[in-house]
C-alpha cells in the first residue's frame, strides 16, 4: 500500500492521508481522486505519494476512485499554488480548486475542444517610434527571467509593443499570457488581439461559460502556441510552453483578491515567471509605488514612453476652485461653460464620479437622523430609480422611507451626489444632448456595457458619465473634455493607499481626453487646488508625484519600505474580537512592529464587529515568521468557533 497526501476543497490547512494500492491503477501527482471525507464524497488532488503515514493504519481510509489517468494539473501550476498557499496563508485545497472549472471540481473528465481553424495574421503592425522600439528590442532579446516595467503616458502605444512581443513568442511555438485587471475590458482587449492573432487568442475570466472555461484549461495544457488574455484567475491555468507574461495596468487594485484566497496576481505572476525562467513585462502609465520601489532597487528594468503614439498631445489639466464658485448638483459654473463649448463643437464630454446611486446619504432636516444600515456601521446609499436604500457593503436593501425613523418628520432629503443624481441634473441642463451613464447599475444586463460602448464609439456628441468602468483602458476618439467631479475624496482619505490611487486615477481619467487630433482638456473640481500632491499631476508628472509619496512612505516606515500584513477578526461581540487578537504574543527577539487590536475602518459589516492587527516587518522572512508564530496561537484560542478571522498579506487597503 502507498499513502496519497491529498488536497481537498475545504477550509482546513494541510493535506489528508488516504490508502492506495498501486497495483490497481497508476496515479501521479496532479491527478484527481474521489475520497470519503466525513459524511461527504469529495474530489481531491494528489500532491504527494509516500510509503508511510504519521497516522495509525486503522485511521487511514482508502481512496474511492482514481479520476485521472494523467495529471490534470501541471508541475509549474502546482508549484505556484503551493507557494501562494504558504505566502498568503490560505489552505492549499481552496487555492487549487479556486480557479478550476466547475465540472472539473465535480470530477468530470476533460473533453477535447472543437478544432479551430488555422489562422494567418493579415493585420498590419504599426511602425514603432524610437522609444517603443528600444523597449521592444530589449524584451525580444530576453529568453530567461527578467522583470521589466514599461511606463508609458496614456496613449503612448504600450499595446502595440505587447502585440509585437507576442508575435515573436508565437512564431517560436510558445504561449503568451496577458493579464488584464477588469472583465469589463476583456471584450475590447480580446477583440484587438483577435484582429492580429485570430483563433490563437483564448480568453479566460469568471463570467465565461463553463464550456469556454474548460476549453481554455485544455488549450493551456496543449503544446500549441496561443495567447491567453484573462483576469487574475487565468494565472493558475496549467500552462505548457509559456514563454512570456504581460501584466497590463499593473497598478490596478483589481489584481488583488480581497476575499477568501487573498492573493495578488501581479506578484504571483512574477513568481511564476521566475520559476519558469521566462521574461515578464509590467505595463502602466501610473505604476504602483511597490513596482517603482523595485525599479529603484534595481530589481526591475525600466523603460519610459514619454510621447503619445500617432502625434496627439497630452491634454491640459487645470483645477476649478470649488471655494470660488457655486456648485449646482456637482457642477461648477466654469465646468458647465466648458461642457457647452465642447459639445457645441460636436465633441464628447466625459464626467467622472466614482460614486454610483442617487446620493450617499438620506438625511432628516428636523433631527439630523441619517439612514444607516442596521448590519453595518455605514450609511445606506439612496437609489432613487429603484426606490431603494442600498448598503454597498453587505448588499442589504430596503424601500425608501416616507418619514424619518427617529422623529417621524416627512422633511427628509438626499445629501451628496451619485451618478444617478448627476445624470438627472444633466438631463435638465443639457436637454438636447444624449447622456450615456456607465456604472454597475446601468450595465447589469448581459451585453448592456457593449451597447453603451458602441454608442460612445460612434463618435456622436454626447455627455459620458461614469465610474471607474469608464476610466480604464478605453480609447474614445471624440472625447475632448474630461472632468473629475470630486477630487477631494482621494486627498482626504484616512487610508494612505487612497492618495496613491487618487493620483493614478487623475492621470488615467485625463488620458481619455484628446487621444487623436482634437486637443484635450481636463478639469479637476477641488477645494484644495494648492495641494502639493496635485501640482505635479497638473503637469502630467506622475514620476514626481510618486517620488513625493515614496518619500512620505519612507519617513513613516510604511510599505514598500516595510512588509505588512493585516489580521482581521469578526464576531457578533466586539470584545470577543479584541480578546482573540490580544491573545497573540510576539515571538522573542522579533524585529517587527504590531499595532492593535484596533477597530477596522468599517468597524461593523454584515452584522459582525471587526477588529484588526497591523503587522509591520523589515523583511518578508520576518513577517512570515511572525504570521506563522501568531497563527499557531490564534488557532488554539478557546473561542475560535465563535470568530471568523483572516490574514491579508501585502494588503492594498485598510478596510
Amino acid at each position: 500500500m502507498s499513502i496519497l497526501q491529498i488536497a481537498l476543497p475545504v477550509p482546513l490547512f494541510g493535506l489528508f492521508d488516504y490508502r492506495y494500492d498501486p497495483n490497481i491503477a497508476p496515479v501521479s501527482i496532479g491527478c484527481r481522486v474521489r475520497v470519503s471525507f466525513g459524511r461527504r464524497m469529495l474530489v481531491g488532488v494528489v500532491l504527494k505519494i509516500q510509503s508511510e503515514s504519521s497516522l495509525a493504519p486503522d485511521k487511514i481510509k482508502p481512496i474511492e476512485e482514481i479520476i485521472d489517468t494523467e495529471p490534470l494539473l501541471e508541475a509549474a501550476q502546482l508549484h505556484l499554488m503551493n507557494w501562494a498557499s504558504q505566502y498568503y496563508h490560505h489552505p492549499i485545497g481552496e487555492v487549487i480548486f479556486s480557479s478550476m472549472p466547475k465540472s472539473y471540481k465535480e470530477g468530470h473528465h476533460p473533453k477535447e475542444p472543437l478544432p479551430r481553424a488555422a489562422f494567418q495574421s493579415t493585420a498590419v503592425y504599426h511602425a514603432l517610434n524610437s522609444e517603443q522600439k528600444s523597449a521592444a528590442e530589449w524584451m525580444q532579446k530576453k529568453t530567461t527571467f527578467s522583470c521589466t516595467l514599461l511606463e508609458g503616458v496614456t496613449g503612448s502605444g504600450k499595446t502595440e509593443i505587447y502585440l509585437q512581443l507576442i508575435k515573436g513568442r508565437l512564431e517560436q511555438g510558445q504561449k503568451a499570457l496577458v493579464l488584464i485587471p477588469e472583465i469589463a475590458l476583456s471584450p475590447q482587449m480580446v477583440e484587438r488581439f483577435e484582429h492580429h492573432f485570430g483563433s490563437q487568442v483564448v480568453s479566460f475570466h469568471s463570467k465565461m461559460t463553463e464550456q469556454k472555461r474548460r476549453e481554455a484549461w485544455i488549450l493551456a495544457k496543449k503544446e500549441e502556441p496561443i495567447v491567453i488574455v484573462g483576469t487574475r484567475s487565468s494565472l493558475f491555468l496549467p500552462f505548457r510552453s509559456l514563454g512570456l507574461i504581460i501584466v497590463d495596468e499593473e497598478h490596478e487594485p483589481s489584481y488583488k483578491q480581497t476575499e477568501g484566497f487573498r492573493y495578488h496576481a501581479r506578484d504571483c505572476s512574477i513568481f511564476l515567471a521566475k520559476y519558469l525562467d521566462i521574461p515578464i513585462l509590467l505595463g502602466s502609465a501610473t505604476p504602483s509605488l511597490v513596482t517603482l520601489h523595485n525599479v529603484d532597487q534595481k530589481r526591475y528594468a525600466h523603460f519610459i514612453l514619454t510621447h503619445r503614439a500617432g502625434g496627439s498631445t497630452l491634454p491640459i489639466i487645470s483645477c476649478i476652485d470649488c471655494r470660488a464658485y457655486k456648485i449646482n448638483n456637482g457642477l461648477s459654473i466654469p465646468l458647465q461653460k466648458a461642457m457647452k463649448e465642447h459639445l457645441a463643437a460636436n465633441h464628447q464630454v466625459l464626467l467622472f464620479l466614482n460614486r454610483r446611486g442617487y446620493a450617499p446619504t438620506l438625511l432628516c432636516r428636523e433631527c439630523q437622523w441619517m439612514a444607516e444600515c442596521p448590519r453595518c456601521h455605514a450609511r445606506y446609499t439612496l437609489h432613487q430609480n429603484m426606490n431603494r436604500l442600498w448598503c454597498h457593503h453587505c448588499d442589504k436593501q430596503t424601500p425608501i422611507p416616507r418619514c424619518c425613523e427617529s422623529c417621524q418628520s416627512t422633511d427628509i432629503c438626499a445629501v451628496g451626489l451619485g451618478t444617478e443624481r448627476l445624470e438627472e441634473s444633466l438631463k435638465e441642463q443639457f436637454k438636447e444632448t444624449p447622456i450615456i451613464r456607465v456604472d454597475s447599475d446601468t450595465t447589469r444586463l448581459k451585453g448592456s456595457l457593449q451597447t453603451k460602448l458602441d454608442e460612445i464609439h460612434s463618435g456622436a456628441s454626447a455627455i459620458l458619465l461614469g465610474t471607474q468602468m469608464l476610466a480604464k483602458g478605453h480609447h474614445f476618439s471624440n472625447v475632448s473634455l474630461v472632468a473629475i467631479v470630486d477630487v477631494d475624496s482621494g486627498l482626504l482619505s484616512a487610508d494612505y493607499y487612497a492618495t496613491e490611487r487618487m493620483g493614478q486615477l487623475i492621470i488615467q481619467v485625463a488620458g481619455r481626453a484628446g487621444r487623436e487630433s482634437t486637443k484635450g482638456r481636463v478639469l479637476l473640481q477641488t477645494t484644495y487646488p494648492e495641494h502639493p500632491l496635485l501640482q505635479p499631476l497638473l503637469k502630467h508628472d506622475y514620476p514626481t508625484f510618486a517620488k513625493q509619496l515614496l518619500a512620505e512612505r519612507h519617513e513613516a516606515a510604511l510599505p514598500p519600505f516595510t512588509k505588512m500584513a493585516i489580521i482581521r477578526a469578526e464576531a457578533h461581540n466586539v470584545s470577543l474580537c479584541t480578546q482573540f487578537l490580544a491573545s497573540a504574543h510576539l515571538p522573542k527577539e522579533w524585529e517587527g512592529n504590531i499595532i492593535g487590536p484596533l477597530p477596522a475602518p468599517l468597524s461593523k459589516k454584515a452584522g459582525l464587529y471587526r477588529m484588526q492587527l497591523l503587522i509591520f516587518a523589515p523583511q518578508r522572512a520576518a513577517l512570515q515568521q511572525f504570521i506563522n508564530h501568531i497563527t499557531t496561537q490564534l488557532n488554539a484560542h478557546s473561542d475560535l468557533k465563535k470568530i471568523r478571522w483572516a490574514i491579508d498579506v501585502d494588503p492594498i487597503d485598510m478596510q
